[in-house]
């Protein structure tokens, strides 16, 4: 085996299906990877699902009670036997020469690359929304770093949809924290970013690969500007919780008033205050709302106790 892909899915058999279909028509030589699929306690037909592909050779199956994005993840990863996992989105599709474009990285660059990313491209169930400008594709999962490959020990090289690593890396650091990343329905993130910020701490570098291209699908719930408030307000719970890991605080004073200092520096800050005093403006302006709730969000997960 050279590279495993690993697949997790929490109630989305419809679109799992359209990523195993993928991962089953790579030109990567079929003995030499392997696909797994991890049933994060769905409700749907996610097992018999399984039992469809079951004849696929290195096809294997997991399932656990539902624990998050995270603990499928690093279920995921401990059951692979390839020296190399990668790591699709179940709701998204790879580029035929998506695990060749990986392993031979994986391959030929030194063992101190230690992670592997490519562009994501969006698939549109409905029209892009004329209120929907490239800066908010971000939040879609929209990543693209150009069409050169490049290798920095720096984060920022890959997103969570489409990410390969070597084994034992993942191995060495624990896997993904479980206190980050998706839960059930919530939209809790950055668990692929905590790990990105340690492999920076231990000067290993990440690859971005033009041609590791994986498409992810944009369904019509997620074209709503109530969905993008949600999705920011998760962001700033997640950037919350990330720093709140690394730097607990057990003083419930001292947690009230950083969070009081940081709503006096924030919600009173020019480019909040600018659209604030023009009330006409609250109901149209996206992105002054997403300003809010990031920052709401960030008040909320900073008075947490560790």
């Amino acid at each position: 085996m050279r590279i495993a892909a690993v697949v997790c899915t929490y109630n989305r058999s419809r679109f799992a299906a359209e990523a195993l279909e993928s991962l089953f028509h790579q030109t990567l030589a079929r003995e030499d990877y392997e696909v797994i699929l991890v049933n994060d306690g769905s409700k749907d037909d996610t097992q018999q699902l399984s039992i469809r592909y079951a004849s696929q050779p290195n096809f294997h199956y997991l399932e656990q009670k539902n624990q998050g994005l995270s603990a499928a993840r690093n279920a995921g990863f401990a059951a692979a036997s390839a020296p190399s996992v990668a790591f699709l989105d179940a709701d998204a599709t790879a580029e035929s020469q998506w695990l060749a474009v990986l392993a031979e990285a994986a391959q030929r660059l030194p063992s101190d690359v230690a992670c592997f990313g490519g562009p994501i491209e969006l698939t549109w169930e409905l029209p892009r929304p004329p209120w929907l400008d490239h800066r908010n594709l971000i939040w879609l999962g929209a990543f693209d770093c150009g069409s050169v490959e490049r290798v920095e020990v720096r984060e920022g090289l890959f997103r969570g949809g489409n990410m390969a690593f070597r084994r034992d890396v993942l191995v060495r650091l624990g896997g993904f924290s479980l206190a980050l990343g998706r839960i059930g329905a919530n939209l809790l993130s950055h668990e692929e970013s905590a790990i990105g910020e340690s492999l920076h701490r231990l000067g290993l570098s990440c690859a971005y690969l033009p041609d590791a291209r994986i498409r992810h699908w944009v369904p019509r719930e997620r074209l709503r500007q109530s969905w993008f408030r949600r999705r920011v307000y998760w962001e700033g719970v997640s950037i919350a919780r990330r720093q709140r890991l690394v730097n607990p605080i057990d003083s419930a004073l001292r947690r009230w008033m950083r969070a009081a200092n940081y709503f006096r520096v924030r919600f009173f800050a020019r480019e909040t205050l600018v659209t604030a005093i023009r009330p006409w403006r609250w109901a149209s302006d996206l992105p002054w709302q997403c300003h809010l709730c990031y920052h709401w969000g960030v008040i909320v997960e900073s008075l947490h106790a560790p």
